[in-house]
């Protein structure tokens, strides 16, 4: 997916929220529970990396994937 316009890391921020709505779109369109909870659990990986990204860029402390 490109986000045109968009400089530099905050392109990937942007293509890390839009792998995050394919992944929910996709979720939503499949009849298998097993690969719905994994596209699910994928956005919602792609989700914390493009926050991550975002709050490092915007010089805050970022949320940790791990807890």
């Amino acid at each position: 997916m490109a986000h045109h316009g968009v400089p530099g890391p905050m392109q990937e921020v942007a293509e890390y929220r839009g792998y995050a709505e394919d992944c929910r779109r996709i979720a939503r369109t499949t009849s298998n529970p097993d690969d719905k909870r994994r596209l699910l659990e994928m956005a919602t990986v792609w989700a914390l990396l493009a926050g991550e990204l975002e709050a490092q860029l915007n010089g805050e402390r970022p949320a940790t994937l791990a807890k």
